[in-house]
């Protein structure tokens, strides 16, 4: 009698490793689509804020209003569905071949739900229209943006020197020439390493003090608490006074930088004082013109509005629209200052056309049946936008309702 056919001993214990290790599959990609998803998502916001800014600017260049919207929450949920099929073999004694097969998959579905909102109200046109304060050109300075193309893109004036003069279908007009002279003064210092821009601690005194032996160490660490610090007195060390202080932006320049060519231009243009180093950047509303020398640099800075407009400039206008005047017409060639900054923008920003989509674009979006982008190989325009999105947090990150940025929730079982 034939007996009846069993999976062999020596194949029969694979079976439990084999269905624990699909188990064991299915599990562990949860995390990894987690780690996934975010990395993703994080890469679609980015994208969709970048693609959001460049088309405000090309906006900008048609005399088109900004129109902006925030990416307040992102929901995800996962599906999985999973297959299988087993197949036997063995020997029956008569020969033949001994085998196990166990075939399954697992499918995982994504299923986002992305939540935008229109950013809009006075608060908005607020963080928009106010100029941006020295503070932030400290800031971007910081982040190793170039000083000098901060302040071709934010000064309005300095020390009463005007810039460019940017306004919404206006052409660009040129201001004073020595604006021009001392930017291209401060370029060269800038790469002879002979300036810095940051910030440096400030110290106001209150007027009342007391004898410097009777603080106590407790009154030092409560100063320190505070915000505020015990110093002796400069002519008499034997009072103290309490001093508040705060971090201020400035720009120092070195005595080798003092000394040069274009260190001595840029101090007699602006009325420097060359008997100090540091100079403080201070917030201006109207034109400042020093009767004398100065320790500061009194700036008057475009909004963010003003500098959408001043890079719409950047912007190549399709020739089809230029001949039908459907976008803002280009700098006026007589302006000396004007041509000077014609011939700097391609330097800092240059924002192609292009009739289809680009194969090699950075960021890119689709406006009145033309294609706007920026080249991914253009390293300078890519340093520029990115200043520009850094200064777009700093100005109109938003209130305290998107402080946060989006949240994006995920199921983690």
């Amino acid at each position: 009698m034939t007996p009846y056919p069993r999976l062999p001993r020596n194949h029969r214990h694979w079976l439990p490793v084999i269905v624990l290790l699909a188990m064991v599959a299915g599990c562990s990609n949860g995390p990894a689509l987690v780690r996934n998803t975010t990395t993703d998502y994080n890469r679609a916001v980015r994208q969709v804020q970048n693609e959001e800014l460049l088309l405000n600017i090309v906006r900008a260049r048609y005399a088109e209003p900004p129109q902006f919207v925030r990416v307040s929450g992102i929901n995800t949920s996962f599906s999985t569905s999973v297959s299988s099929r087993s197949a036997t073999g063995w020997t029956n004694g008569f020969g033949g071949n001994t085998g196990a097969t166990i075939d399954g998959s697992i499918a995982f579905a994504d299923n986002p739900t992305i939540s935008l909102s229109p950013r809009q109200g006075e608060e908005l046109a607020k963080e928009v229209l106010e100029g941006v304060s020295t503070r932030g050109i400290a800031y971007l300075a910081n982040a190793d943006y170039r000083i000098d193309h901060v302040l071709v893109m934010l000064a309005e004036q300095i020390n009463g020197i005007r810039s460019f003069d940017v306004g919404n279908a206006m052409a660009v007009r040129g201001g004073d020439p020595a604006f021009g002279e001392v930017i291209e003064n401060l370029s060269t210092l800038l790469e002879q390493d002979q300036v810095l821009c940051g910030f440096l601690r400030h110290y106001d005194q209150f007027e009342h003090t007391v004898a410097t032996a009777d603080l106590r160490p407790s009154d030092y660490l409560a100063a320190l608490q505070s915000g505020k610090r015990w110093n002796t007195l400069e002519d008499d060390e034997t009072r103290s006074a309490l001093f508040t202080y705060e971090m201020e932006p400035v720009i120092w320049i070195s005595k080798e930088g003092q000394a040069s060519d274009a260190g001595k231009q840029f101090m007699s243009t602006l009325r420097l004082d060359p008997e100090v180093q540091v100079y403080w950047l201070v917030d201006a509303n109207v034109r400042t013109r020093p009767t004398g020398l100065v320790d500061s640099l009194f700036i008057r800075t475009r909004s963010f509005y003003g500098v959408m407009n001043l890079l719409s400039q950047a912007v190549s206008v399709p020739l089809v629209h230029e001949k039908e005047n459907m976008a803002t017409p280009t700098m006026l060639p007589h302006e000396a200052l004007a041509e000077m900054f014609q011939r700097l923008l391609p330097d800092i920003l240059n924002i192609q056309a292009s009739t289809s989509r680009p194969d090699r674009a950075w960021v890119s979006v689709k406006h009145k049946e033309f294609w706007f982008y920026i080249d991914e190989r253009d390293i300078p325009s890519k340093r520029a936008f990115a200043l520009t999105a850094e200064l777009f947090n700093l100005q109109v990150g938003g209130g305290p309702e998107e402080s946060d940025g989006p949240i994006l929730t995920l199921p983690v079982n």
